[in-house]
């Protein structure tokens, strides 16, 4: 896998070429079960595997951190069906796994409405079922061949907002053309549209969301600083390899900033793994804030350990896609300037 990331990440972050191959060929490591069960680790061994894959390729960690945070809706939601019907195939990498909960997260937060509603839409041997209305702007991992997605919805007739999984593959669930973004392009992300589309109560993940994403916003964002911590990673390397002229010119600062970023991961690890972020969500904004500043110190050094062949079209130092990734980093949802917002309250 590692090679193959090194050979494809400028493909990966330009082209959709190989946008279908991503997940199959994580599926294949067994990454994907990582952190689930207690005898595959916890949520901060997946972590590590989001840090790593970032080193290497964002679009690849970014499509694992979709992956493997649907994984997460899954096992902390109440629908055995669902567990019992997608999860092998989602370990596998057979099923897209996509969280549309960006717009759910500032709902959380009270920064906006949601933006998908639920109709009852009558009642069958028993179960009900409801019809989904609205449209989300971006969600990550929507694969042609096969996804299904994470949805919050207000719930029309007055009942508390609640999660749902919806399958592609009704016709009135459209998946609109990718949004064309300036990298990540094999990430299939797109819009979507539901008109309509019709589940029943066992495709319902939670039946509460405020308090369902309040539960598993810690693995949610501390997944998502993982992509922080890999790309960081790797911009520092650039100058523990340059010459010894660069490095004694850049190596003090190189030196703190490893130092700091070691030290928001550790307390990343920490307040994930003692329950304090549950409580205390805050604490996770700051290091997520704070992380989005170190990888931007990063990869500064990163260009300036590099030097002129950073700006040489076809040297192939991967400068130029490290810098496009790490802009992708304080914009993804819930974005720096959402949780500067909410600590200030």
């Amino acid at each position: 896998m590692v090679r193959w990331l090194e050979e494809q990440a400028e493909n990966l972050d330009t082209s959709d070429d190989c946008a279908d191959e991503i997940l199959p060929r994580l599926g294949k490591t067994g990454l994907l079960r990582v952190g689930v069960a207690p005898a595959d680790g916890s949520i901060c061994d997946a972590i590590e595997v989001v840090a790593s894959l970032a080193e290497y390729s964002m679009t690849a960690a970014f499509v694992f951190w979709s992956q493997r945070a649907f994984i997460e809706c899954l096992v902390n939601g109440t629908s055995h069906r669902l567990r019992s019907e997608l999860l092998g195939r989602l370990y596998r990498g057979e099923v897209a796994g996509a969280v549309g909960l960006s717009n759910a997260m500032r709902f959380l937060t009270r920064m906006e409405p949601l933006q998908v509603t639920a109709s009852e839409h009558g009642e069958r041997d028993g179960m009900r079922y409801f019809a989904l209305q609205g449209r989300l702007p971006w969600a990550t991992n929507i694969r042609m061949a096969e996804f299904v997605v994470a949805i919050a919805a207000a719930r029309v007739e007055g009942e508390e907002p609640a999660i749902y999984a919806v399958r592609g593959g009704d016709a009135a669930l459209i998946r609109a053309e990718r949004v064309d973004l300036i990298g990540l392009q094999a990430s299939n992300t797109a819009a979507l549209e539901f008109n309509g589309a019709v589940v029943d109560e066992s495709s319902m993940i939670s039946t509460d969301a405020a308090k369902f994403l309040a539960k598993v916003r810690p693995a949610f964002l501390g997944l998502q600083c993982g992509l922080s911590i890999g790309l960081a990673r790797r911009c520092l390397r650039a100058v523990a390899h340059a010459s010894p002229h660069v490095e004694a010119t850049l190596g003090n600062d190189a030196f703190a900033l490893d130092g700091e970023l070691k030290d928001l991961t550790q307390q990343l690890f920490d307040g994930i793994s003692d329950g304090k972020f549950a409580l205390e969500p805050q604490g996770l904004f700051r290091i997520r804030i704070r992380l989005a500043d170190v990888v931007d110190s990063a990869t500064r050094l990163d260009l300036q350990a590099t030097g002129a062949r950073a700006y040489v079209r076809g040297a192939a130092t991967g400068v130029a896609r490290r810098r496009r990734e790490a802009m992708f980093i304080p914009i993804v949802t819930p974005s720096i300037v959402q949780l500067q917002a909410q600590l200030k309250g």
